[in-house]
């Protein structure tokens, strides 16, 4: 199905998601230089066993209620230097703490607002 849209290659305007590695992996291996595959968590004692079997550029994916509670697990993140995408972001709030850690992208239900919050912070998006 992506590739009928042209987003089967890097720079694609879409993100594949998982909970499950191997998905992760398959995918990763299936189309190098693909769009972004993200490996998401949702327990924050996950954390520490997943960046030791993880490659270094891969893309995690804590969800924001992890992140909201546990602040080691915040600072453990950045210290990562991964690129980090945040589900499910709806709140204003919740987006001002991606942004204060460096997140490269959130997933939401709300897309309108996010952008227009983001908008409203750095102009114009696409």
């Amino acid at each position: 199905m992506l590739r009928d849209f042209g987003w089967d290659r890097a720079g694609a305007p879409v993100r594949i998601m998982s909970l499950l590695v191997h998905r992760v992996a398959a995918g990763r291996a299936a189309r190098p230089g693909g769009p972004d595959w993200s490996r998401l968590f949702d327990r924050p004692n996950s954390w520490p066993m997943l960046r030791r079997v993880i490659g270094r550029d891969w893309i995690v994916g804590p969800g924001i209620k992890m992140l909201r509670q546990h602040e080691r697990l915040r600072e453990s993140l950045v210290r990562s230097e991964r690129d980090i995408h945040v589900w499910t972001v709806n709140k204003e709030k919740d987006l001002d703490l991606c942004l204060s850690l460096g997140v490269k992208a959130v997933i939401s239900d709300r897309p309108r607002l996010m952008l227009d919050l983001l908008d409203a912070r750095f102009g114009p998006t696409q």
